[in-house]
This record gives structure tokens, sequence and C-alpha cells, in this order.
């Protein structure tokens, strides 16, 4: 390789760097999950290669379902600290039966993303997404709504080995219901999956990692 294609490649990866926005302002390199303002509903207690299977592979419909609510409860939650319904239990591995096909419990091979939100935040989530998401894809074409499958825990040791959470994969789904006293669901919109590409070049650059390809 000749030193004038070897200066033209490096040009050209430094521009790319510097498009990308690799510090941790960017939700793509950190997500804060435990933060009350974070504009997600996070999702506990599944299988992300069901998920994608069936999502994808499939292309079926998932709602959501809250949390068993604890009756006077002195968890805190991450929207209202005077609703004590708000962070919720999980279903425990001896609550649910076993799959005979997969030998996997069934609440992990259906159809149904688990969250620990009470009914009410967790259609009050909900609906604020549909109402902004439907705002933005008719003013100006775009969508905001993805489904992130798989998280990467890292610590940011520039700011005292802080842990942070960074989507590995974004599927685009959109948020529909066939009238207002059912539930919402997510459907993949059958457009392109999008792979963390900020997070990616950030682990090449900083750690000497490269995060394995998304699957096909």
């Amino acid at each position: 390789m000749s030193t004038i294609t070897q200066a033209i490649i490096k040009e050209l990866e430094d521009n790319r760097r510097e498009l990308l926005d690799l510090s941790s302002r960017n939700r793509l390199i950190s997500i804060p999950l435990s933060s009350k303002i974070a504009r997600v509903v996070q999702i506990f207690d599944e299988k992300s290669e069901e998920v994608f299977k069936k999502l994808i592979g499939e292309k079926k419909a998932f709602t959501f379902l809250p949390g068993k609510i604890v009756k006077d409860s002195k968890v805190v939650g991450e929207e209202d600290k005077s609703n004590t319904d708000l962070l919720v239990e999980l279903p425990l591995p001896e609550d649910d039966p076993v799959d005979a096909t997969t030998g996997l419990a069934k609440r992990h091979v259906d159809t149904k993303l688990q969250t620990r939100l009470s009914p009410e935040v967790l259609q009050r989530k909900l609906f604020d997404f549909f109402n902004e998401s439907q705002t933005l894809i008719q003013e100006q074409g775009v969508n905001i709504l993805y489904l992130a499958i798989g998280f990467v825990k890292w610590v940011d040791k520039s700011y005292g080995s802080t842990e942070r959470f960074a989507p590995l994969l974004l599927i685009p789904v959109d948020l529909v219901r066939k009238s207002a006293t059912e539930r919402f669901a997510i459907k993949w919109r059958e457009e392109d999956l999008q792979e963390n590409l900020s997070l990616s070049e950030k682990f090449r650059i900083e750690f000497g990692v490269k995060l394995p390809a998304r699957p096909s």
C-alpha cells in the first residue's frame, strides 16, 4: 500500500470519527437507565434471542406486562417517589411452568415483554411515546422508536470508574394499538437493523475491543 493511499485512508477514518459523538452525552454510548428522565421502558427477565427470533424472524407483535404490585411497598420508583406502586416484583422461576418444546420457562417464549412498572405508569409512558413518535413521523418522516437488544456495561474511568450502559443492536419498531381500550404493542417496521457504530468505534479506539457482528 502506497504512502498516499495510507494517508487517504487515515484521513477518511479521522473524518468518520469526527462525525461520531464518542462522549457519554451520546445516548448510544451511555443510557442513564436509573434516571427518572430517561426516555425508556426498561425490560426485565427476557431472553434476547427469543425476542429477536419472534419479532424479526416470525414478525410477531409484542405487548408489555406491568410487574406484580406490592401494596404498601417502600421501594422508590423511577418516575414519582410518591407512587408506591411503581417499582414492583417480577415473577419467580417457580411461578412459571416450562415450555416442552424449548425447555425454557413459558414466560420466556411468549410475546409479552416484562417491565417493573405499575400499570398506570407503564400506560402513561407508552402513551407519551406513541404521541411523540406519531407527531415526528407525520411532521418530519422520522422514526424515533427502537427496541434495544443486548446491553454492554462498561466502566468510564474518566468519571471515577462510573458504570455506564450502552445498547448493542437497535431494532426500529412501531408502537400500535387497535383501539383506545386495547394494550399498546410493538412490531418491527421491517427496516434495517442498526448496529451501534458509536459504541463500536469507542471500544475500538479506547479499549482495543472489536464488538461482534450483528446476527443475520
